[in-house]
């Protein structure tokens, strides 16, 4: 998803691609976390040069409700200090959108969230 450009063509094209991984990770949601995961544990380990950070993208375009979005900020904030500054910006704008995915997505379990707080997002 990260095709240089700003064409139509090309914003069309990630438009659908991020519509099909939306998709996917309804029933392949651990498949497309493990991806992440790896991801994150590739960045921490090998630091900037061998391990290219495109894969933490994936985040904004899964569709996730609050026990998904609980998991995937539980392994983010256990990596969070090991990963390199430069990477937290990325991780952070991915996380920004997968948050904003779910308020538009899930209204009501943010809703719920409001009226009964969840100890494990505290």
């Amino acid at each position: 998803l990260n095709v240089p450009g700003d064409g139509i063509t090309v914003q069309q094209v990630r438009q659908l691609a991020s519509n099909v991984l939306f998709a996917l990770s309804v029933n392949n949601f651990g498949t497309l976390f493990s991806k992440v995961v790896s991801r994150l544990e590739c960045l921490i380990v090998s630091g900037d040069e061998t391990c290219e950070a495109g894969d933490l993208d994936l985040i904004q375009h899964m569709n996730v409700d609050m026990l998904k979005l609980t998991r995937l900020l539980n392994e983010e904030v256990q990596k969070w200090r090991l990963l390199k500054k430069f990477h937290h910006t990325e991780l952070v704008k991915s996380v920004e959108k997968a948050i904003w995915n779910w308020l538009d997505t899930y209204p009501e379990e943010f809703t719920d969230l409001q009226k009964r707080p969840n100890a494990e997002l505290s």
